[in-house]
């Protein structure tokens, strides 16, 4: 293939138009391209002359390798872990790259969603015997006055002997050094 002048074509630009020209391009690209192939003749151009490789590339048959050569080839170019990454990859390139499949896989989960909630059976509201419930209001107040407890003794502990003994005391003396040094000075 032959390049022409391609001094108003940047690299980006040259991508699209290759892009373009193999049918990968996005929706934007090929009309930027069209639009760009209107108004430069050297896009045009550009863009025919790969269109035409791009047919002849397309033309070529495709060869079977043995199973060894492609194997000894994924062995020496690909790691072990992208290896197993590729699965993964091609489990969400099946169903993602293809809306019509990922519709019918959404479907069928909203469809399967919708059926369980519809048909599930609601049996599960229990009846308490009068007896039950007054056992568990008893045990809710037992419950609730061993908290009230564990935080009365966490209080007193807090305000006598922690504040009292670990805080205020040593700050007192502090405070005492000091006017006692002040003193001294005057």
């Amino acid at each position: 293939m032959k390049h022409k002048n391609n001094n108003i074509v940047d690299e980006e630009m040259m991508n699209k138009i290759i892009s373009v020209a193999y049918g990968d391009a996005s929706l934007k690209d090929r009309y930027v391209v069209y639009k760009a192939s209107r108004q430069s003749v050297e896009i045009k151009a550009l863009l025919d002359e790969y269109r035409s490789t791009a047919r002849s590339v397309h033309a070529l048959p495709m060869e079977e390798c043995s199973e060894e050569i492609a194997e000894s080839a994924s062995n020496k170019f690909i790691p072990n872990e992208k290896r197993n990454a590729y699965f993964l990859f091609d489990v969400y390139s099946t169903f993602f790259s293809r809306p019509v499949l990922s519709a019918v896989a959404a479907t069928m989960i909203v469809v399967a969603m919708l059926t369980s909630i519809l048909f599930y059976e609601r049996n599960n509201q229990s009846t308490y015997s009068m007896e039950e419930i007054e056992r568990a209001n008893d045990q809710v107040k037992y419950a609730l006055a061993i908290v009230k407890d564990a935080f009365k003794k966490s209080n007193n502990i807090l305000t006598e002997d922690i504040l009292t003994e670990k805080i205020a005391k040593p700050i007192g003396e502090g405070i005492n050094y000091v006017n006692t040094l002040l003193q001294e000075e005057k």
